[in-house]
């Protein structure tokens, strides 16, 4: 599930999902209590950060049994990158 992402930056991802809050998501994350703020957001403006968070709710949904409309980057080795859709 990794996309190209520090320990760190994964960390943040991982923990963001668990209540939507980005400043709590970087302290956890192991980020500095006094700039984990500022912090949160910009991690939030990463494309890379967005994209490994929008792919593991996208499969989340899927497996859940719910519709997710969203399209992900999958890596085909040796044809770059295919976009993939996730529904049932």
């Amino acid at each position: 599930m990794r996309v190209d992402l520090t320990a760190k930056q994964q960390r943040f991802v991982e923990e963001y999902l668990v209540d939507l809050n980005a400043t709590q998501a970087a302290i956890r994350a192991g980020y500095r209590v006094k700039d984990a703020d500022k912090i949160g957001t910009k991690l939030l403006r990463n494309t890379r950060i967005k994209a490994a968070i929008d792919k593991l709710v996208c499969i989340g949904l899927y497996r859940e049994g719910g519709f997710c409309f969203c399209k992900v980057k999958k890596y085909k080795q040796g044809s770059g990158y295919k976009d993939t859709a996730f529904t049932r």
